[in-house]
């Protein structure tokens, strides 16, 4: 190539030319280009694999505090998870797609919000797009006389799963005497597990609506855990995995609370930012365990917020207890 030789690379970059007086060295020029673009693909490509190990050790890291810290709430779902996946029955529920979601959408979430929507659950997540017809997402099942999310996959209700309405209501609120409360809860028309009563109390100050939704909610969870209604739940469906409990609300008071302020007052022993202890803060503190309690049951309880109209049927029953129709 006359006085000239070209340079090259392994990697396919242009040749450069080496001065003539240079050419006897021309051969350790090559050499050490080859070796420059040999030498920076492998500091990227060690610098990848540092990113990689780095991540992976704050993720496992991340989920050791999370598991650390608030175990209690975190192992029913990732049994439930784990039983998915080791499952005879490959074909997923709506449901557990649903809780899947969730699962992978919580590795992108904060410790908070993972306990947060932990108790929620979203009709918009679970059904894309949502219909704004509340019970086309709810089956009943007569013959058990208990209410299912539905399962538009199957055209059935998802059988590991429980729709409760519950519903608290106050007549005179805060009138003194002549004030009453009641509570409502409704599995499903004409369904033997649904309850209504009202709520006996010495203290005038507890006939409030908040106190009469709270009531409602403690009154079902009992049902749930103690009464033949969770025997028979389960008989009906697959003994694999967890259960999941969904409590219709109307009321921002209850789910907001049970979503999201719990993780804090729990933490603060109760007290409010003000330092004032939480109104109904021992109530709410039992009804809380109790959602623990059935979590390491391995059933899982979420919060459902629907408007008023759709708890029409609890709303019903609440009314039936003040009118004395027992």
């Amino acid at each position: 190539m006359g006085n000239h030789e070209l340079l090259g690379s392994n990697v396919g970059t242009p040749r450069k030319e080496i001065p003539a007086h240079l050419g006897e060295f021309s051969d350790l020029f090559v050499e050490l280009e080859d070796w420059w673009w040999i030498s920076l693909w492998g500091l990227l490509v060690v610098r990848l694999v540092c990113l990689v190990i780095r991540n992976s050790n704050k993720f496992h890291q991340h989920h050791h505090n999370m598991n650390h810290h608030s175990h209690i709430h975190y192992l029913p779902l990732n049994y439930h998870l784990q039983t998915i996946g080791q499952s005879s029955h490959p074909k997923f529920t709506m449901l557990e797609k649903y809780q899947l979601r969730e699962a992978r959408r919580d590795k992108e979430r904060s410790l908070e919000d993972q306990q947060i929507y932990s108790r929620k659950f979203d009709l918009h997540q679970y059904f894309s797009p949502a219909s704004r017809n509340t019970k086309r997402f709810i089956y009943y099942d007569k013959s058990t006389g208990i209410s299912h999310v539905h399962d538009a996959n199957e055209m059935a209700g998802d059988p590991k799963s429980l729709v409760v309405a519950v519903d608290g209501t106050c007549a005179q609120e805060g009138s003194g005497s002549e004030s009453k409360s009641s509570y409502g809860i409704f599995f499903g028309e004409d369904s033997s597990f649904n309850m209504y009563d009202t709520i006996e109390t010495s203290d005038r100050k507890q006939h409030m609506n908040d106190y009469a939704h709270l009531m409602g909610i403690d009154r079902a969870l009992n049902l749930i855990k103690n009464s033949p209604v969770l025997e028979k739940w389960r008989s009906t469906g697959e003994r694999e995995g967890a259960f999941t409990t969904i409590i219709m609300t109307d009321s921002a008071y209850v789910y907001d609370n049970f979503t999201t302020s719990i993780w804090l007052w729990r933490k603060n022993g109760f007290e409010s930012s003000e330092g004032k202890q939480v109104v109904y803060g021992e109530l709410i503190d039992k009804i809380d365990k109790a959602i623990l309690d059935l979590a390491e049951d391995k059933i899982l309880v979420r919060f459902w917020s629907v408007p008023r109209e759709d708890n029409k049927e609890a709303e019903k029953l609440a009314n039936r207890a003040l009118e004395g129709e027992m």
